[in-house]
């Protein structure tokens, strides 16, 4: 038992440059079973035909490098999943997570996602991937940054900052459920995601993109302020199923081919709420809705020679 529970404390890392955090690693305390105690516990245990026990395990602290920012502990995180997503769609992904990497916000700084991420396009790194444009799903240069600007919403919503600013995608995605209407879009000029750091010390936003998992997780790191965060739902109504498909003739395929190029998903209106505590104080009280339109699937039919 010993073996599966020992391990040393580990210190954090802290490394910046600037304004900008360039390494960084959470500490983690250290545990060690305690076996003549864990012993006794035992023999109690089975003498008194328990069914369960305590470990007698022990824990020491790591040490902790100084900075300046008051960088301590995980204030919250958010996490989502990018399964199926295509080498382009995840090469966007990596892309703009590097791009937050690192930032910090000052307190009662406002953090805009499309000020923080920059510009968007080829030059800048990124890939075509199936995007949200005009009412269609169509491939552009970006797609998948949105699976960012989610996971960042969340990191935000469960680290009970302020949001000022967030918007629904415009149909159901399924790299974003469950749960329904936890999602946030974004595009240049607008919609925005936008939170304020109104805690007393510094934010630093580290992502971690686990390629082989498929999964994308942005941790918020501070100074706990003793707030603690309550979701509340989410709340579904209003389901309403998909049109049925639409086929368009295309000159570009050959006759007996046909291509899909939207995808159906059911209508869905969703209402998740929040309550953010501090001593007992309720600092925030949300109501985030989403609309989410039901959405067509879109084939092409060939009908070149």
């Amino acid at each position: 038992i010993a073996a599966q529970i020992n391990r040393e404390p580990r210190g954090d890392i802290f490394r910046a440059e600037g304004e900008r955090v360039i390494e960084f690693r959470s500490a983690s305390n250290g545990l060690k079973l305690n076996q003549e105690k864990t012993l006794e516990l035992l023999s109690s245990a089975l003498l008194n035909s328990q069914e369960t026990m305590e470990l007698a395990v022990e824990v020491s602290q790591p040490l902790r490098s100084a900075n300046d920012y008051g960088i301590k502990e995980l204030l919250g995180r958010g996490v989502s999943n990018f399964t199926g997503s295509s080498q382009g769609r995840i090469n966007n992904i990596q892309t703009a997570a590097a791009k937050l990497r690192g930032i910090l916000v000052a307190p009662g700084e406002t953090f805009s996602f499309n000020k923080a991420l920059g510009e968007v396009s080829a030059a800048t790194g990124y890939d075509t991937a199936w995007i949200i444009k005009e009412g269609r799903t169509v491939l552009g240069v970006g797609g998948g940054v949105c699976q960012i600007s989610t996971t960042v919403f969340r990191a935000a919503f469960n680290s009970g900052l302020a949001i000022l600013a967030r918007t629904a995608h415009a149909y159901r995605v399924h790299y974003y459920e469950p749960p329904l209407g936890f999602d946030a879009t974004v595009y240049e000029p607008s919609p925005d995601l936008v939170f304020k750091n109104d805690t007393p010390h510094h934010i630093l936003i580290w992502p971690t993109v686990d390629v082989a998992g498929k999964t994308l997780t942005f941790g918020f790191y501070g100074t706990s302020d003793g707030r603690s965060t309550k979701m509340i739902g989410p709340f579904v109504s209003g389901e309403t199923p998909p049109p049925e498909p639409l086929y368009q003739e295309d000159g570009s395929l050959t006759k007996g081919t046909t291509k899909q190029i939207d995808f159906a998903a059911w209508g869905a209106k969703a209402t998740i709420g929040r309550e953010v505590y501090r001593n007992g104080e309720l600092l925030h009280n949300d109501t985030f809705y989403s609309h989410y339109q039901p959405w067509q699937a879109v084939y092409l039919v060939g009908t070149s020679e």
